[in-house]
């Protein structure tokens, strides 16, 4: 049974975002919503199970993106909101594992750039320091992913442009800073 309901998911899933891909915006928001009713009932029976609450989040978050599309910012929201809470669920289970700090960092920021689009730079914020503080994690502990550092170096620049908005000059040069020595230790991005 929860196979099936897994695969179920995806497919709606898949489903959505074809629809989503052609511009048919209420069938992905149907598709959508019955693949997060269904992730959901996979969670109800089974607490905690990352792979369900995994589930549970892509699905949340790929109907947020289509709300986000319509400029439905509410049902965005509380579906990033969703994302989100699955994914600090996730990363108490195993707070060390890169890849579920690298999907938490995810929808921190997907969270966060919605709130900075509907006018709320110091909760925007909010959100990104607290992706901040994995991605340094992540970029520390994967020295040789030149992705992590770089993922670090664009949040730093996000970062320094907000605090620079919320009023905050010192905050956003040391972000600067931290940014511009990161950037300084990579190598160059080769020329297309």
């Amino acid at each position: 049974e929860p196979e099936r309901l897994r695969e179920l998911v995806v497919s709606l899933d898949d489903l959505g975002d074809l629809h989503r891909i052609r511009g048919a915006l209420d069938h992905a928001i149907t598709a959508h919503q019955e693949a997060l009713r269904c992730a959901r009932r996979l969670v109800a029976r089974h607490p905690g199970a990352p792979e369900w609450l995994s589930l549970l989040a892509v699905s949340a978050s790929k109907l947020g993106h289509v709300h986000l599309a319509r400029g439905e910012l509410d049902p965005a929201r509380a579906a990033g909101e969703e994302a989100l809470q699955c994914a600090r669920a996730l990363l108490e289970r195993d707070p060390d594992g890169p890849e579920r700090m690298r999907r938490a960092c995810h929808f921190l920021e997907w969270v966060a750039d919605e709130l900075h689009a509907r006018g709320e730079p110091a909760r925007a914020l909010a959100g990104y320091e607290e992706s901040l503080r994995h991605r340094r994690d992540l970029a520390t502990r994967e020295r040789d992913q030149l992705a992590s550092r770089r993922d670090l170096a664009e949040l730093l620049d996000t970062i320094a442009r907000l605090r620079r908005t919320c009023g905050d000059p010192e905050g956003a040069r040391a972000a600067d800073e931290e940014r511009q020595q990161i950037e300084d230790e990579l190598p160059p991005e080769p020329e297309a």
